[in-house]
């Protein structure tokens, strides 16, 4: 009888065990509430956290969790850890600013990853394309509950693109994601396709040349250590397979190509030849020539009238001539004057003014009047145009010039909302949307070598657009490609099919 009794206790003690294993299945599937999920939830051992890098289940199901997280500032001095909302959903990381009336940061978490700190159990990090963010949670426990969470979605967004050729996988959740990857995709095919790109700018190699300078020029892995050396002031080097390169990135060397850009930065030519290296040539002679060829600039053509022939090109909307003028030792500052032809090129509606402005910005201009050229770029309400002005804020000295609250009064007073809103992001330090503007057409279509980037070049037939959602999908296939993110640690993101030629 005693044994019976025995028998029948731990039959129905399985049973509740299985009941408890049902809810806390249903309370994983639904991802829902993490925060209040049972401490089982977290045991190493327990086999339902593969669903965690599984990218076979439920690519569908949104996983959503809120709270609260500190943020470890980002500042060099004093750091601090902040308060802030956060919130996982749709496929992004929401973060709040300390005034929360104010719009949050938007993450993609397609192209981030998340791991947990080596100083902290309550601590991790999530790597994302703009920056790392260190965040920390009140405990250990719930830590591991957002890291899983976030991995959770992360595997989800992916595995919702790598299905994306299925119509069902055509619907909501990462279609804008999906046209930013195809988009950065077809930059990347259309600059190893342009001009001269096939072999390095600086020393004429054909091994590894995939490291994209800022200024255009595309250069092996030995002449973009040199180009590191110069300072991101000169040049600022990152590669079209490791890094992830904003589109606003891509304008100046979508216009450009490494035949312009040596008939610009080697137009000595008698002169250059003397210094120009080899590919196995030696450090000390790539250093000599690359600091001649772009810091010092000694053999760039000096024209007669730089002034005048930059009023010309921008007129023209004509790239390489800009690009020489900007170049020339000579030149004023008279055409960045306001009302001047740097003014009225950036109010033209006309996408080829895009790059233009980018070429001044990297060449780090000195515009006196550029708050007051920014402000009447809001009121016309060409958002990319001042986008792209943001930079100068950045990259230049003459900070002091700009204030972010007249912008953004001057825009509210416009109604421009969109420009609004990049703009309090900006203040709030975040510079995520400056940095994604739409590439124009005519870029992937023209090439620079052949008739260079004039407002002639516009009457080419009809510029393709942006594939829609479900085009870009067609373009995804199932192998995922590697990434290594700034910050060292290395991603797999689906792979999509290269802009056709």
């Amino acid at each position: 009888f005693a044994a019976l009794i025995i028998i029948l206790t731990t039959f129905f003690a399985g049973r509740r065990s299985s009941g408890r294993d049902s809810v806390n299945l249903s309370s994983r599937l639904s991802g829902i509430n993490l925060v209040n999920a049972n401490s089982a939830l977290l045991n190493d051992n327990d086999p339902l956290n593969e669903l965690a890098t599984s990218t076979a289940f439920f690519p569908d199901l949104d996983f959503t969790q809120s709270g609260y997280l500190y943020k470890k500032s980002n500042k060099k001095l004093h750091k601090q850890w902040q308060k802030r909302r956060c919130r996982i959903e749709d496929g992004h990381f929401w973060l709040s600013h300390s005034d929360e009336s104010a719009p949050p940061t938007k993450l993609s978490l397609l192209v981030s990853d998340c791991k947990p700190s080596t100083d902290d159990p309550k601590s991790f990090d999530l790597y994302c394309r703009e920056r790392t963010y260190h965040l920390q949670a009140d405990s250990e426990t719930d830590a591991k509950r957002w890291m899983l969470a976030l991995k959770r979605e992360i595997t989800r967004v992916k595995a919702k693109m790598l299905s994306a050729e299925t119509p069902q996988g055509n619907e909501g959740g990462s279609s804008g994601a999906i046209s930013e990857l195809y988009e950065r995709k077809m930059c990347v095919a259309k600059v190893r396709k342009l001009p001269g790109n096939n072999v390095c700018a600086d020393c004429s190699s054909k091994e590894d040349v995939q490291w994209l300078s800022n200024i255009g020029a595309l250069v092996c892995i030995a002449c973009s250590g040199v180009h590191r050396e110069l300072g991101v002031h000169v040049s600022r080097i990152q590669s079209l397979n490791l890094d992830v390169i904003s589109p606003l990135e891509f304008l100046v060397p979508l216009s450009s190509g490494n035949i312009m850009i040596n008939r610009l930065f080697e137009y000595d030519a008698a002169k250059c030849a003397t210094w120009k290296p080899i590919p196995g040539c030696t450090r000390f002679d790539r250093q000599r020539f690359i600091q001649m060829k772009y810091r010092d600039r000694t053999f760039v053509q000096e024209l007669d009238d730089p002034d005048a022939s930059l009023t010309e090109a921008f007129n023209n909307c004509d790239f390489e001539n800009t690009y020489r003028a900007l170049l020339s030792p000579n030149l004023t500052k008279k055409p960045f004057l306001r009302n001047g032809p740097f003014h009225q090129m950036v109010l033209r509606e006309t996408s080829l003014s895009l790059p233009l402005a980018d070429l001044v910005m990297q060449l780090r201009i000195e515009i006196s009047d550029m708050e007051a050229i920014m402000i009447d770029c809001i009121r016309s309400g060409n958002a990319d145009m001042v986008a792209v002005l943001l930079r100068y804020r950045s990259l230049s000295s003459a900070v002091r010039g700009i204030h972010l609250h007249s912008l953004i009064t001057c825009s509210e007073n416009a109604r421009q909302k969109k420009i609004t809103e990049t703009l309090r992001s900006l203040q709030l330090g975040d510079s995520t949307q400056v940095q994604n503007v739409a590439v124009p057409p005519i870029l992937f279509i023209s090439t620079p070598d052949s008739a260079s980037l004039s407002r002639s070049s516009s009457s080419v037939s009809s510029c393709p657009h942006l594939p829609s959602d479900s085009t870009a999908s067609q373009n995804i296939i199932s192998k995922p490609v590697n990434v290594l993110m700034r910050n060292g640690t290395t991603i797999s993101v689906p792979q999509c099919t290269p802009f056709p030629s």
